[in-house]
């Protein structure tokens, strides 16, 4: 024990006595039960600390009253965390005093300590039993902050669940003394003593941490700290984090599609954010016993009954044990396996509509039977198209044709070509993902159709001049056009001509002869809506050019006639 230590615990050590001897003065001592037995002492319990800065400890006392008829006293102890309290320890009795008991053993943060002490007559038999319990008090500032915890990396980088690393951050009085304690979930809290904290990377700015070993890899725990002033104070303790190797709650997507049955249905559910460390899902629908799946598989199916509503609860594991579930009350009616669904015309291709659809997040929409891996058919999807607002409004029904798709993964589509420019429409998908789901809509517009007959021809009288030719767009629909001539190799642009809707030609002047040029014209429609673009590529002065791009131009004609 140090010199400080002892400066502070020795006058401890003359104060009790006294202060006993004053309770044993003042206090009547308690009577005996029907003269049978001593009296219980009245036991108090003291905590007095050696505020080394290298070693801070904090120590207890105990003192009791006299009883009368006692010739001696015995007491025993319960340390902390300790099962059960200690055997019966006698306490002498100096002549006309009792010392207090000096119970060397320091004591640690969030413990409770009990004794209990008991007189013994002169023939041998004792008393009733004193009991006194304490708890290690704390002090006001503030608690650790942002703790964290994580398990260790062996030196491959896989997980080491045996090791883990606990940070904090300190309040700014603290001494850099501090206590943790751990526990399985579940069990108790296990007693930490006081240490002197490092910081990650030495600067007082950055987190103190403290390494864990032997861990059960087969457990989950949890942590707590508390800090330690220079004047001797605890902390309250921080809040408390969860080391857990078992994966966390997944989360999932249920889908209901109509069975084979007259109101029969297929639930389908699969997990939205898989986990590396995940090894199975349990599934469990209402009262129904669980169904456990290897991972990754992730996919299952059940069957219900329309109009149903039941409780899907989904856990995942690994052999370490295994997460709460996630669990979600779902209505048994059709519904649709799409995240999305959408149309969107081509830039190129006039006239056309290209509908895409995305479903909901799986890894592979084939369901596993077994084991052995084998699989349901791909499920397939039934596309209608038609102009908005043309025919019944029962569509689609019984005489509507389909385009049937069948398709694996995530994303799908389906182009629908040789439509009306300028028009919209709508589409139904319909899918047997797992059963015949409800139809899924969207509307989109497809462009103008482009001006036709694009055509290059160069004039006689001027060799700087080169004359645009164009037919009318399918449709008819133009109220002008726009042309863009540009040189093929540089891409500057030479000119721009916005004819109106009855004209049939544009001339370019200030070309050179022999150099490469395109012209790229769209049709204008009301309210700006315009069409695809028609390009032609000409050489200039060179009769036949058209539709052959110059050497190096990285780029093809289409559009262009002869002329």
């Amino acid at each position: 024990m140090s010199m400080m230590t002892k400066r502070m615990i020795w006058p401890l050590l003359l104060v009790l006595p006294l202060l006993a001897v004053l309770a044993y003065g003042s206090s009547a001592p308690a009577a005996a039960q029907g003269g049978e037995t001593l009296a219980a002492p009245t036991v108090a319990l003291t905590a007095a600390s050696a505020c080394n800065p290298e070693n801070p400890r904090t120590y207890l006392f105990a003192s009791y009253t006299a009883v009368e008829g006692a010739d001696s006293y015995q007491y025993r102890v319960k340390w902390g965390r300790a099962e059960s309290l200690g055997r019966w320890n006698n306490l002498p009795r100096p002549p006309g005093q009792y010392w207090p008991v000096h119970l060397s053993h320091y004591i640690e943060p969030g413990e409770v300590y009990a004794v209990q002490i008991r007189a013994v007559a002169e023939d041998g038999s004792s008393g009733a039993v004193g009991v006194e319990r304490y708890s290690y008090s704390i002090g006001e500032f503030p608690a650790p902050t942002a703790v964290a915890v994580s398990y260790a990396t062996d030196n491959e980088g896989e997980t080491d669940y045996s090791r883990a690393r606990l940070t904090w951050r300190g309040d700014n009085g603290s001494s850099g003394w501090f206590a943790v304690q751990q526990r399985a979930i579940g069990k108790v809290w296990q007693s930490g003593s006081w240490f002197q904290a490092s910081t990650i990377d030495g600067s007082s700015r950055s987190p103190y941490y403290r390494d864990v070993s032997g861990l059960d890899v087969g457990r989950g725990y949890e942590f707590r700290v508390t800090g330690h002033t220079p004047q001797c104070d605890a902390s309250p303790w921080s809040e408390v984090v969860t080391l857990w190797p078992a994966p966390d709650p997944p989360t999932f997507e249920a889908t209901v599609g109509r069975g084979n049955g007259k109101n029969g249905a297929m639930l389908g559910v699969w997990i939205t954010d898989p986990q590396e460390n995940a090894d199975y899902h349990t599934f469990r629908m209402g009262d129904a016993a669980p169904v456990k799946m290897a991972a990754p598989k992730m996919q299952h199916r059940f069957a219900a009954q329309m109009g149903d509503e039941i409780q899907l609860c989904v856990s995942a594991g690994n052999k370490r044990g295994g997460s709460a579930a996630e669990c979600e009350a779902i209505v048994i009616r059709p519904d649709s396996p799409f995240a999305d669904l959408y149309m969107e015309p081509s830039e190129q291709m006039p006239g056309s509509l290209t509908v895409y659809w995305t479903l909901k997040p799986v890894v592979n929409p084939t369901w596993y039977d077994d084991d052995e891996g084998s699989t349901h058919s791909p499920p397939s999807y039934r596309v209608a198209l038609r102009r908005v607002g043309i025919g019944p409004d029962d569509w689609p029904n019984k005489d509507t044709k389909f385009r049937t798709v069948y398709q694996e993964g995530q994303k799908g589509g389906v182009v629908f070509d040789d439509l009306e420019g300028n028009k919209r429409y709508e589409v139904a998908v319909q899918s047997n993902y797992y059963g015949e789901t409800t139809f899924r809509y969207a509307q989109a517009d497809t462009h103008m159709y482009p001006p036709s007959n694009l055509a290059i021809g160069f004039d006689d009288d001027d060799d700087g001049r080169a004359i645009v030719s164009w037919g009318p767009p399918r449709g008819g629909e133009q109220t002008g056009y726009t042309a863009v001539l540009r040189e093929t190799h540089t891409g500057k642009r030479v000119g721009i001509k916005r004819p109106g809707r009855e004209a049939v030609s544009a001339a370019f002047d200030g070309l050179k002869s022999g150099r490469w040029y395109h012209v790229t014209m769209r049709a204008v429609g009301l309210e700006n809506i315009r069409s695809t673009t028609t390009v032609c590529y000409f050489q200039h002065g060179v009769a036949g050019s058209q539709n052959h791009a110059g050497a190096n131009t990285n780029v093809s004609g289409s559009g262009c006639a002869a002329n």
